[in-house]
């Protein structure tokens, strides 16, 4: 007979938490800076009240990039270029954190 697997057997336990007055960059810095890709967001009672995540931290990101009228000179830049080499999120966010 197979064990029975719990999602507690699997789910991190050592977590950061955020309150929903945390600055943005604050936030960035702390998911970056213990490597997790979401963390729960808390009322004052520590209710949940949802997540966020580094796709929340993209789009934050974006719409930086959109506001200051980057958009079109990132997208003509990569259409002309070669490749040269990947970024990932992390990498966007930690370029971010450095310029906030």
């Amino acid at each position: 007979m197979r064990a029975k697997i719990t999602i507690a057997d699997y789910m991190a336990k050592h977590i950061i938490t955020l309150k929903k007055e945390t600055n943005i960059l604050t936030a960035i810095k702390q998911l970056l800076s213990h490597k997790m890709t979401s963390a729960p967001v808390l009322n004052e009672n520590g209710y949940l009240l949802g997540i966020f995540s580094k796709k929340d931290c993209m789009k934050v990101a974006l719409e930086t990039t959109y506001n200051e009228g980057q958009v079109g000179s990132v997208a003509e830049y990569m259409a002309t270029r070669k490749l040269v080499g990947m970024i990932s999120r992390a990498d966007v966010l930690k370029a971010l954190a450095t310029i906030l």
